[in-house]
Parts: structure tokens; sequence; C-alpha cells
């Protein structure tokens, strides 16, 4: 029995999904559980497992191809089959196999070697190419004589219509720069970033954090935990303090709608971390409960997962709020865009030495500065100050967090 293997879902913002690679070929025998081919999506790249065992019968889409969700990318099928359906098809970028298909007929149709006649009646020549090759070449407007070249006994497939393209583009492009192609990672945050600022009004409020205290009991508290392996960052300071000022303003851990405003009752925290080719966030969920060592236990298993590329996308979903950090780059403060349908993103800064006054003195303490950035739809002005004074509280005198 033939079993189709479809695009899984990318996760709640994407339909669609890269093929990064291919980890079989057709013909190869596949257990449950074997690792099939990678996916990247908007947050991160994630490894298909196969849910039948069988032969590899047939992949629909090459490396390098966006596939939507649900649609059939392989087929693997008994031993039986594999002795009918042995072949393998040349892959299309728009073209998949639907319910009603029938595949053996489909493969053996793609098998098939089409002999092309030019108009040139002084130069007898027949072109051997596959029907899909043929077709793909009429669509992109080449000739196959000038995919063919010199070998003239050459058959030709897609992939060498393929080449032939990215040949002729890269012949045109100036010496003086160059092209970088967008992943699918990068086409889904462009799209997200720009929807967030057209559909939304963004306000900023920036404060500056004396973060001594906050320096001093993260000393304390990383030197009493070093055997359990367990080590605080700023950042998890500043989730937790946030989570106490959400309870005190929750209106900001919200949703805006367009006939309403959903108040979300957990604070679940999205940590902005660079990967090579975008952004992902993991989510720490259910952050206004947590201790603040639990937070940083999260926080770090969600980065060495990240590392190794083997976070769950369901850590990728469901954040209420997020928090974007580049003070370990050196930046003193920036904004960052919302991460819809969230309504607030906090920027943190670096910690940088200034002068303040204290009383009748001036003196030098370690200074943060956080930016909170609000989608003015659903939060007034008056409400994101309040917020952020009620951050700024409880980073400032953090004994707070023992109530």
């Amino acid at each position: 029995m033939i079993k189709k293997i479809t695009m899984p879902s990318g996760g709640q913002n994407t339909d669609e999904s890269l093929i990064v690679k291919w980890h079989v070929d057709v013909g190869d025998k596949i257990n449950r559980g074997d690792v099939l081919f990678d996916i990247e999506t908007d947050k991160a790249t994630l490894e298909i497992e196969s849910f039948a065992s069988g032969y590899l019968l047939h992949k629909e889409y090459k490396e390098g191809t966006t596939v939507k969700e649900g649609e059939v990318v392989a087929l693997i099928g008994d031993e039986k089959d594999k002795d009918s359906l042995y072949v393998e098809v040349e892959p299309s970028e728009n073209e998949y196999l639907s319910e009603s298909d029938d595949y053996q007929a489909i493969m053996l149709q793609n098998q098939v070697i089409v002999e092309d006649s030019t108009d040139d009646k002084e130069k007898d020549i027949c072109i051997k190419a596959s029907p899909l090759a043929r077709k793909t070449a009429q669509d992109k407007g080449f000739k196959l004589e000038e995919i063919q070249g010199e070998e003239s006994n050459k058959v030709i497939h897609v992939k060498d219509v393929i080449k032939f393209e990215d040949e002729i583009a890269s012949q045109i492009i100036e010496e003086s720069y160059s092209i970088v192609k967008h992943s699918n990672m990068r086409k889904i945050i462009a799209s997200r970033m720009n929807e967030s600022l057209s559909t939304s009004a963004h306000f900023s409020i920036f404060t500056d954090i004396d973060m001594s205290r906050v320096i001093e009991l993260r000393k304390k508290l990383n030197s009493e935990l070093e055997s359990k392996n367990i080590k605080i960052t700023f950042n998890d300071i500043i989730i937790k303090c946030a989570a106490m000022a959400l309870k005190d303003v929750p209106i900001v851990n919200s949703s805006f709608f367009e006939d309403h405003i959903k108040v979300w009752k957990d604070v679940n925290f999205g940590i902005a971390v660079a990967v090579d080719n975008g952004i992902v966030v993991p989510v720490v969920r259910r952050c206004q409960e947590r201790s603040l060592s639990k937070i940083a236990e999260l926080n770090s298993e969600n980065i060495a997962e990240i590392k190794d590329g083997k976070l769950n996308s369901e850590k990728l979903s469901g954040g209420t709020i997020t928090l974007s950090s580049m003070g370990m780059l050196g930046v003193e403060k920036f904004t960052s865009i919302i991460n819809q349908p969230e309504s607030a993103i906090l920027s943190v800064g670096a910690i940088e030495k200034k002068p303040i006054v204290v009383g009748d003195e001036i003196l030098i303490r370690p200074i943060m500065t956080i930016t909170s950035t609000f989608d003015h739809r659903g939060i007034d002005g008056a409400i994101g100050a309040k917020f952020t004074c009620k951050l700024k509280r409880y980073l400032e005198d953090p004994i707070f967090l023992l109530i």
C-alpha cells in the first residue's frame, strides 16, 4: 500500500516551508522514525521523520523548493510497490500529486524521452528531452539546443534546464555586487515585520535603569547555583521583573483584534535569538508563576537546543510578549518591531557606567537603557508609562522578587 508523506505545518504564522535537504533517495529502505528531509520555517530548521516503514518510491520536490502545508512531498510503499514503481520523477517547483492522481501513470510518463526536431532543415538535429524538461524550457523561453550545447547525445532533464537558467543569471550579474538569495526564513521575517508596522501603531518609551543591585544579586545567586549548573543572566532577571510588572498592568500582556482585546492570563515570554540566517524566538511559558532559577534553566535549555538544531516547534509559538537584547553587542539603546499578535516588546541595551545624580551627589553607576515598544491601538501612553515605571522599580530594587 502506497503511503503519502505530506508537508507538515510550519507553525502558527506560515503555511509553507522550505525543503533544505533530503536524507534519503528513491529506492532506499525506510524505517518508521527515520529522518526523510529537513525543512526550514520562519522559526527554525526541523527534521521530518517518516511515520511509515517501506521503500521510498518517489520524491516530488527537490531541495530548495518551498512547499505548502499538506502537499504531498514523497511516497512510501511496500516491496511489491517498489518493484512496479521504482522510478524517480524529476521534481517540479509548482506541481504536486493530488488525491486523485494515478501515481504509477505519472511516474512512468515522466520516464519517456521525447525527441524534438528543429525547424532548421539544414540541421537534421533531434534533441532528446523528458516531457517535464521540455515544458520547463518552453515556459522559461529557452531553446533545447541552447541547453544541449555541444553534447549532441545528451538527454535533457529538468535539472539541466535549471542549471542553464542559473548560468544565464550569473552572466548578467555585475562584478560590483553579489546576490544573496532569500532563505524561506528571511522571506517570512520580512513579511511579518512589514505586516506588523503596517497594521499596528508603534510607540516607544525609553528608560535608564540603575543595575547596581541587580548586578550584586546576580553575582550572589550564580555563586549559590553553580553546583546545580544553573547560570542566571540579566535577561532572566528582566523577564522575571517584567512578569511582575505585567501582573500590575495586565493589559500590556494582550493581543489586539478588530472588535476586542484579548488579555492573556499567562505571561509567555519570547526571547529573540540570532541564528545564521535570521532570528528565532523561543518561548518560556507561565513566567508569572515560575521562579527566577527555573526561568534561567528553561532559557538555557532553549538556547542549547537552538544551537543543536533540535528545538521543538511548539516552543516557537504561543508568545505573549518578547524581549530582544543587543547589550552583548555593545548597543546602548534601540527599538524593536512588535512580534504580532503581541502588543509589546522590550529592547535591552548594554550596561554602561554613567554619571547620575543621587541626592546631591554625582555618582558613577552601571546604567542599562530598556526601550518598551507598545501597540498604540490597544495600549495608551499612560498605560505604557505605568508598565515601564513598574519594571524600572523592580529592577532597581530586586528585593521585590522575594514577595
